[in-house]
This record gives structure tokens, C-alpha cells and sequence, in this order.
């Protein structure tokens, strides 16, 4: 990969990292000028389809002994969606992908729950 960069796209430098260490330059990216430099760690956690990591970024580096993974992603929360839908109405059990496609168009994640409770009783 590192030839093909330098070889056939002609680019001078080129760093190579993992998407925590990303992260977490992008956080301390966000904090204001001088505390850049003071920022040590952080904790990214990755939730996918299938399993969710959690990651501790130490000084830029990843600490691979420190991460750790759950079974536990998206296709849960699909599953479960398809379970309230189909006890309460329609059976959708085998409908994963329309099911799939109502979770991002109509799903959210609570920055507040109280609040957003307190509204979705009115």
C-alpha cells in the first residue's frame, strides 16, 4: 500500500493509524488551543452490526491489551425492533431489511432521556 501512494499518487508523506487513534485526535482537536497538548487518553467505542469494542487511546497509541468487545451491535437492536412490531401489530420477523431501513429514518439516540420521555407522553 505505502508504494502504491508514494509510486503512483506522487504524495510526499504518509501516516498510518488505526480509526481509534483518529478519534482521538479529533477530540483534542475540539478543546480549546492550549489544552490541546494536555489531552492524554480516551475511550472510543465502536458499535457495529454485529459486536461493539470498546478502546483506550493512550498518547495517540491504541492500548490492544485494553480493548475490549462485546457481542452485542446493531443487528440486536433490529432484532428487537422486529419483536415490538410484530407483537404489536404487523409480523415482520423476516423483514430485516425494511426493518433495518425504519431504525435509521426513524430512531434516534437520547441526549436526554427524562426530556425526550416527558415529550413522547403528550
Amino acid at each position: 500500500m505505502d508504494e502504491i501512494v508514494f509510486e503512483e499518487f506522487n504524495f510526499n508523506s504518509l501516516f498510518v493509524t488505526d480509526p481509534p487513534a483518529l478519534v482521538h485526535l479529533y477530540e483534542a482537536s475540539r478543546r480549546p488551543y492550549g489544552l490541546v497538548s494536555k489531552t492524554q487518553c480516551s475511550l472510543v467505542v465502536d458499535f457495529g452490526f454485529s459486536f461493539t469494542h470498546a478502546i483506550l487511546v493512550f498518547q495517540n497509541y491504541t492500548m490492544n491489551f485494553a480493548v475490549k468487545r462485546l457481542d452485542l451491535g446493531g443487528k440486536a437492536l433490529i432484532n428487537y425492533l422486529k419483536e415490538l412490531v410484530s407483537y404489536r401489530a404487523v409480523n415482520v420477523m423476516d423483514e430485516t431489511f425494511i426493518m433495518d431501513d425504519v431504525k435509521e429514518k426513524l430512531c434516534i439516540v437520547s441526549l436526554d432521556v427524562a426530556q425526550d420521555l416527558q415529550i413522547a407522553t403528550y
